[in-house]
């Protein structure tokens, strides 16, 4: 009997232990998958912290008073322009891949950005949604065109 008993005991601790390194293993696990969203905010941060700092040289550059080409433009028309390039870098890191060669294609996804902001539009005038929901959609559809223009 005593030699059962021990076996018993055995026989637990190593369960104990097996439950123990499984539940080791999760913790590992659930470490590693917040230091990587760490990770990704921290780059996220850098990034926006990046084009910060490109955004202040743009305007530096824009609102030169020394470039005869731009003094004609505001610091708002800037500012529009910067949501256009911001927009524009946006889109490209989200999606990558753009339709060179199939010009159609090219063309809808600009019809589906103008879609969304005839659709934006419909639902401040009809439901009183947010305008900044139509300038969100207007410059998405602009940095489509851009895109289209540069990548086509």
């Amino acid at each position: 009997m005593y030699r059962s008993a021990c076996k018993a005991l055995e026989s637990l601790k190593l369960q104990a232990h097996n439950v123990a390194k499984k539940q080791q293993k999760n913790i590992h696990k659930k470490q590693r998958r917040i230091l990587a969203e760490v990770r990704k905010i921290i780059s996220v941060a850098n990034y926006v912290k990046k084009l910060e700092r490109k955004v202040k040289r743009l305007e530096k550059m824009i609102c030169s008073p020394n470039i005869p080409e731009f003094q004609q433009y505001s610091e708002h028309d800037v500012a529009v322009a910067l949501l256009f390039f911001a927009e524009l870098k946006r889109a490209r890191l989200k999606h990558p891949v753009w339709p060179k060669e199939d010009v159609f294609h090219a063309v809808s996804i600009i019809g589906e950005e103008h879609g969304e902001t005839v659709r934006a539009t419909n639902r401040h005038m009809e439901d009183g949604k947010l305008y900044s929901d139509i300038e969100k959609e207007v410059i998405q559809t602009g940095s489509s065109c851009i895109r289209f223009l540069t990548q086509v």
